[in-house]
């Protein structure tokens, strides 16, 4: 007797097992799409610059290039849509002509660009609302208040963590319900969670915090730099953080420990391209310099026309998303220089 209840247990925990590790596989097996300036999908491009322009094939000028003038943020590229954030709220283009297929409007609030997970977008805004929405035709599944404003969120294991002015962060889970909360004790966060990894996540402050999580919402490390982060940039046992006044600083990603800080000059640096052993870094001021992983810095370029964005690789060869006058272009650095 004790013989078959055991068996039987163990055919149910079997059971179980398989039922649980086959909607894990589900999960996992969801297409997540994190927003970037430039999107790079094959050698297709997507550059978001007061507007937003597409390239093909390591071409410098654009397809097509739509929405001049707005204050656009990161682009997404989903199968034949484009999506992204605005000052205008949320907008999903055809990828073959940038024809708006929806537009999603809040009055007096900007939309930040999604993270896609699935074919749901989940884009939060200066109104406060963190909301997931269809990808093909913009109609919501869900959406729940916070106070202040909130950006879009990162994934961590399977909960969405996001934050904004309130200097707290919140777990929800794929239902947009609540799982857990992190205080910052009042300090604003300076852009949208970054996702290390499946398990961790990165925020910084404008008190110059960097704070890492688990997917419990415990401490992972912490620093506190004399200027704040704008930008993270992950590449394998290495974080770079872009701080105001031009300066890079190089940290352990599992540790927090401090490698190096360089000063590039400029205002803000945008995100680096890890490319050819080192990252390529472009600032506001139109400079290129590059940085190898044990933090020796080489001046490349100074450029006339407006930096817009990261590098991308195309092929063999590295483009600078650049901007002269209203019209979006890539500019060849690689092999050039």
């Amino acid at each position: 007797m004790i013989k078959q209840q055991y068996t039987a247990n163990t055919v149910l925990v079997g059971l179980l097992a398989l039922v649980l590790y086959g909607a894990s596989s589900l999960i996992a097996a969801q297409q997540v799409i994190s927003p970037a300036n430039p999107m790079q999908a094959e050698d297709t491009v997507v550059v978001s610059g007061e507007g937003i322009a597409l390239f093909e094939r390591g071409e410098q000028l654009p397809r097509w290039q739509v929405l001049s003038g707005q204050q656009t943020y990161e682009p997404l590229l989903a199968g034949d849509t484009v999506l992204l954030g605005s000052s205008n709220g949320l907008y999903a283009l055809n990828r073959l002509d940038g024809a708006v297929r929806w537009h999603r409007q809040v009055s007096s609030s900007a939309i930040f660009s999604p993270l896609i997970v699935g074919k749901y977008a989940i884009a939060g805004g200066t109104d406060g609302i963190l909301r997931a929405v269809n990808v093909d035709d913009g109609t919501t599944l869900w959406q729940r208040k916070f106070p202040g404003w909130i950006y879009s969120p990162a994934l961590v294991g399977e909960l969405l963590v996001s934050g904004g002015n309130q200097g707290i962060l919140w777990a929800l889970d794929r239902a947009g319900e609540p799982v857990w909360e992190f205080t910052l004790n009042g300090d604003e966060l300076v852009y949208r969670p970054v996702s290390i990894g499946d398990n961790l996540v990165a925020v910084s402050t404008f008190s110059g915090r960097v704070v890492v999580l688990d997917a419990m919402g415990q401490v992972y490390w912490q620093i506190k730099l004399p200027t704040p982060v704008k930008r993270i940039d992950l590449q394998g046992e290495q974080l770079l953080l872009h701080r105001f006044g031009g300066v890079v600083t190089q940290v352990d990603t599992a540790t927090g420990r401090l490698i190096a800080h360089h000063k590039l000059g400029g205002g803000l640096t945008y995100r680096a391209r890890w490319f050819d052993q080192r990252w390529w870094i472009s600032d506001d001021q139109g400079r290129i310099s590059t940085l190898t992983r044990g933090g020796e810095i080489t001046p490349r370029a100074s450029l006339i026309q407006s930096v817009v964005a990261m590098p991308v690789v195309v092929g063999k060869n590295l483009l600078l998303p650049v901007k002269k006058g209203s019209e979006l272009k890539l500019m060849p650095l690689r092999p050039a220089i």
